[in-house]
């Protein structure tokens, strides 16, 4: 019979405190829960100044320290916000730092009100696919090879990526709408 896990997600943009955060994480662990995920946006809505929104990322990180068994992860991080390599050595750095406990959770981007706000380029959704498919091959490469070279249509790397992540493979979540994303592995 497969195991079924169960785990709690948490939106940062609807204005958790962090201690707030860390308490839903801690009670979660306690109670047997698998897994904690926080969305990976940077506003609410751009007239919201009054709202806080915690990085994804750093809300992990800081959950890491604070949780034993509880397994992290973003659902799911935008490929377009950050640098894919930078992204790779992020989760990477993180499954370090959480002992093995990190999911990478990536997809192709579709807020565009915060690509707007950050000023990100916010291109067609066919685009943003392909640029997903360079991201997670970015990914992959930082992580397995002693060098990682890749050259794709959007993104490529060339460079020593250490540390490599504890877990092999660490496990990789795409998340998203339609048919395509299940070609992107």
């Amino acid at each position: 019979m497969t195991k079924i896990d169960y785990g709690v997600q948490i939106e940062p943009q609807f204005g958790y405190t962090y201690q707030h955060i860390r308490d839903v994480a801690l009670a979660a662990e306690k109670h047997g829960f698998e897994s904690l995920w926080t969305s990976d946006h940077f506003l609410i809505r751009p007239e919201a100044v009054d709202v806080n929104c915690l990085e994804a990322w750093t809300t992990i990180s800081a959950l890491a320290a604070e949780t034993k068994t509880l397994r992290l992860g973003n659902m799911v991080g935008s490929q377009s916000y950050r640098n894919p390599a930078l992204h790779a050595k992020i989760a990477a750095s993180l499954d370090h730092i959480s002992g093995g406990r990190v999911y990478f959770g990536i997809g192709a981007g579709w807020k565009e009100v915060e690509y707007n706000a950050y000023n990100i380029p916010f291109p067609k959704p066919w685009v943003r696919l392909k640029q997903l498919e360079d991201a997670v091959s970015v990914a992959k490469h930082m992580w397995n090879d002693p060098v990682a070279e890749y050259k794709g249509k959007y993104y490529s790397v060339n460079t020593v990526a250490m540390p490599k992540p504890i877990q092999k493979p660490l496990p990789v979540l795409i998340g998203g709408m339609g048919d395509q994303l299940l070609k992107i592995t």
